[in-house]
């Protein structure tokens, strides 16, 4: 039974479905994948001076990125973002087997250490992660202002 208008002797091809769009990179902070390489991220972090987010971690977040460029310049950094009031820095190992022990306390001791850094002024004075409502490390003058 053939439906209205249908060629039973055409041949039945289905277009292929295209493939999605790949993603803009993101230089947002705050969960956005990036899959960049360490080089330009550290240039993208070092040049923008409007960055507000991580404003206060921005020195931390560039040693870090220094650091793993000086071990292995091919790390591609997948994510970087704030949770729970610590620094998350995700990234995908490079090629040098040797150094990736050392690029992963790298980014241990760079996690562990913006829990006492304020993430809005770089403070180190009283700095918690106790704001009540959300987990952030803030100073007490920030958490004034913010809360």
């Amino acid at each position: 039974m053939n439906k209205k208008g249908s060629n039973p002797d055409a041949p039945n091809i289905r277009c292929k479905p295209s493939a999605p769009p790949s993603p803009p990179k993101l230089y947002r902070h705050g969960g956005h994948a990036m899959n960049d390489n360490i080089k330009n991220y550290y240039a993208h972090v070092t040049n923008n001076e409007n960055q507000n987010i991580f404003r206060g971690w921005k020195r931390l977040i560039e040693n870090l990125c220094k650091n793993i460029i000086a071990l292995d310049d091919s790390v591609r950094v997948l994510q970087v973002k704030q949770k729970f009031g610590s620094l998350c820095f995700y990234y995908k190992e490079g090629k040098k087997i040797e150094c990736r022990a050392e690029i992963r306390d790298l980014v241990y001791l760079a996690q562990s250490t913006s829990t006492g850094i304020c993430e809005v002024c770089g403070s180190f004075e009283f700095v918690s992660t106790d704001t009540g409502l959300y987990v952030q490390a803030l100073c007490r003058k920030c958490r004034k202002k913010l809360l």
